[in-house]
């Protein structure tokens, strides 16, 4: 969730020491990136949709009966290290988010639905428009405007669970922190999510080591072994619901999210980012 800067200092004023210095610490800064002017299909920007800047050793990815993925965005990730006022990504590179727009085949519950999304990495200097194949789903290209924002994990996070009780004084005064006058549509790069369901880290952490997110898949003896793991996901980007004005909707009124592991994130690994839909 966004917060303002003074909202929190408030709030860990009336805290104990040692619970404000870590309430405080669970602040992340993310890009709120919200759809701007109609843009060139293939400009070298971040935008929404349009056409794909890549490599020549690019091909379309497809899921593996051979449907088409669609480009839901792309990053030039100069903008986005400007933006958030930090060298997160790699310098000169263009990311391009591809998903099962068409389908939505899966939510990224079991180890399978890997097939319905890829992000590719190309060098900015060098990257040339992909032709979209036969069948793709295509959207008219939007520019984004980036800002800089604040974010808090919601309550039900277990960062914040943690910390206190659920209803408890601190807490409530907690839930007043979020910024309902914010977006309607929360489009976001890093930071926190907004869940539209539950926490995702310790999610990301089983599918990705082949366990389902099942009922019977929280009972897998592994389980356990895996939620040191889980706070080394982190999200890449949360994509909202934008039905009039970039034509998806994920689910039912949902939320798209890109995660990746910090050490994937530091090394450029994004042939490793797992995306789970809630909605």
């Amino acid at each position: 969730m966004e917060v303002d800067d003074a909202g929190l200092a408030a709030l860990c004023a009336s805290l104990d020491a040692d619970v404000a210095a870590t309430v405080a610490g669970l602040a992340l800064p993310s890009v709120r990136m919200q759809p701007a002017d109609a843009c060139d299909a293939d400009a070298a920007v971040t935008r929404f949709e349009g056409v794909p800047l890549v490599g020549e050793d690019f091909a379309w990815p497809t899921t593996d009966d051979g449907r088409p993925l669609t480009l839901i965005g792309q990053w030039h990730c100069d903008e986005l290290n400007r933006w958030i006022g930090a060298a997160v990504l790699p310098a000169g590179r263009l990311l391009c988010f591809f998903f099962d727009l068409q389908k939505q085949a899966g939510w990224g519950l079991v180890p399978q639905d890997a097939q319905l999304w890829q992000v590719t990495v190309t060098d900015a200097a060098t990257a040339s428009p992909a032709e979209p194949p036969a069948g793709v789903v295509t959207v008219p290209a939007r520019s984004v405007a980036g800002l800089r924002v604040l974010t808090m994990p919601q309550s039900s996070e277990p960062a914040i669970e943690a910390i206190w009780a659920w209803a408890s004084p601190a807490s409530l005064r907690y839930e007043e922190l979020w910024l309902e006058e914010g977006p309607d549509r929360k489009h976001r790069a890093f930071g926190w999510p907004n869940l539209q369901q539950g926490s995702m880290h310790l999610d990301c952490q089983m599918v990705t080591n082949g366990i389902e997110l099942t009922r019977q898949g929280y009972r897998d003896p592994r389980v356990p072994g895996l939620q040191a793991g889980a706070a080394g996901w982190r999200l890449l980007w949360q994509v909202d619901t934008d039905e009039h004005g970039l034509g998806w909707m994920w689910g039912d009124m949902g939320m798209l999210y890109f995660w990746i592991r910090s050490e994937d994130l530091a090394a450029g690994r994004f042939d490793r980012v797992w995306v789970i839909l809630q909605g």
